[in-house]
């Protein structure tokens, strides 16, 4: 039945492919799931892509939220702003990425990890927007001040830092606990794989979100908050270097 099909993730193999021809393998209301998809699901601490799709009689639906099924991990759905009707269920449809807006969650993203390799400390929170981001460490004292975060996530910025991906399994994971840097959360694991993002030698760990492939591709950023959330937990939030409004 068609609600068992999986959703073949394209973002995680192409994560700069703004555009894919889908078939649509589900429909429910207003949500929608297709064979393959470009729009990354919410998770990780990032949220969920938005985009557009056209249908064959070229009526156009934005598509406003994508997140996974709750029962099948490896189904995605796509949320639109009004109903789709069941007819189209079996269609070839053009689908389109706010590629704008994921392109920041990419860098902020990759900055995530960036700022992971100055502090050692596991991490108990993340969130991702288009122009800010925030980590969670269990730290009891800062160790480091705005001033030196932005300095040293800028210069890493301007190494021009490889960012690659690669797929070890559970077991291996196993045996390498000390890469995974979250104290609360378990990281993602499809079908006995898990997948690590390294930077070069700065940071490796197991993740889901995407990334950019180059640091350089990152914005100037400045650390403008670094808070005690609780006894043991520090919050040290990021945004961009200019005057682009908050979300």
């Amino acid at each position: 039945m068609t609600q068992h099909i999986n959703t073949i993730q394209v973002y995680d193999l192409k994560p700069y492919l703004c555009e894919l021809d889908a078939l649509i393998i589900e429909i429910k209301d207003d949500l929608v799931s297709f064979d393959e998809s470009i729009f990354y699901p919410l998770g990780g601490g990032q949220p969920g892509d938005t985009g557009r799709i056209i249908l064959p009689n070229g009526d156009e639906f934005s598509i406003i939220d994508t997140f996974r099924d709750v029962l099948n991990y490896n189904k995605i759905w796509s949320k639109l702003d009004t109903k789709l009707d069941k007819i189209w269920q079996g269609s070839i449809v053009n689908t389109y990425l706010n590629w704008e807006r994921r392109y920041n969650h990419m860098q902020m993203h990759t900055c995530m990890h960036l700022l992971c390799s100055l502090i050692d400390a596991p991490v108990t929170g993340c969130s991702i927007s288009e122009y800010k981001a925030r980590l969670d460490f269990d730290l009891p004292d800062p160790i480091i001040s705005k001033e030196e975060i932005t300095f040293k996530i800028n210069n890493l910025i301007s190494k021009c830092l490889e960012v690659t991906s690669k797929l070890i399994t559970k077991s291996e994971l196993d045996q390498n606990l000390e890469l995974i840097r979250t104290l609360d959360t378990s990281p993602p694991i499809y079908n006995n794989i898990v997948r690590l993002i390294e930077i070069d030698s700065i940071d490796i760990q197991p993740c889901c979100g995407t990334h950019v492939i180059n640091t350089k591709e990152i914005k100037k950023i400045v650390c403008t908050k670094i808070k005690k959330v609780s006894k043991l937990n520090r919050r040290i939030e990021i945004s961009w270097d200019s005057n682009i409004p908050e979300n």
